[in-house]
């Protein structure tokens, strides 16, 4: 009969029941249900409010029934008296201001002649660093190395002409050179920026 404690060894399988032990299954509308007995180590399986399966001691008591009040947090509350005597109880979280209608020293969303934001605000929050702030995906993704795997040397046309008039050569994307290619192309792009360098320091000390 609803109402009745019991332990749950008595409660047949598939029964609602609440308050076992008076620590499971207490909040308005609440109820768990009785999966199965095990008479061999004399323990009860039961199914929690939130889903989970929990093993209890079958000499547990609970109520039959389920407790009543259920749906009341489906109630809108229509008014802010009614919030405000709500969270008064709680904690001190109501009512919230928008960060918008504030001013610009309590929020970063501050000031401003329209209540606006300034930037993107349906980002994601494991978004890259940066990109919270409105800048492009593009400037802040770093190409992949797989990328980077084709070059060959520039050729005449794509020379940097320096101050001493020397071109100074540089790296290009395109086939893949080889060792010693590599190393002598390291070489000259060292003595050009070498006498590059050297000739800025010279017209330095001239000034």
């Amino acid at each position: 009969m609803v109402g009745n404690i019991l332990p749950l060894r008595s409660i047949p399988e598939g029964a609602v029941v609440c308050n076992v032990e008076n620590h499971v299954a207490r909040a308005s509308g609440d109820y768990a249900v009785v999966i199965g007995h095990n008479p061999d180590n004399d323990t009860t399986r039961i199914k929690l409010p939130s889903g989970a399966k929990k093993v209890v001691a079958s000499g547990c008591r609970a109520m039959i029934g389920q407790v009543a009040g259920g749906g009341r947090t489906e109630k809108p509350l229509l008014k802010a008296g009614n919030a405000y005597h709500k969270f008064r109880v709680k904690r001190n979280s109501w009512p919230k201001v928008r960060g918008v209608a504030m001013n610009p020293v309590d929020h970063p969303h501050g000031g401003g002649n329209h209540q606006h934001i300034g930037h993107g605000s349906c980002v994601s929050r494991a978004c890259v660093p940066g990109q919270k702030n409105n800048y492009p995906i593009e400037a802040l993704v770093h190409r992949p190395c797989w990328e980077l795997d084709n070059w060959e040397f520039a050729d005449g046309e794509q020379e940097v002409i320096g101050r001493t008039g020397e071109p100074i050569p540089r790296l290009v994307f395109g086939g893949v050179p080889t060792i010693e290619e590599a190393r002598e192309a390291t070489g000259q792009l060292k003595d050009a920026l070498g006498k590059y360098n050297f000739f800025l320091s010279r017209t330095c000390d001239s000034l």
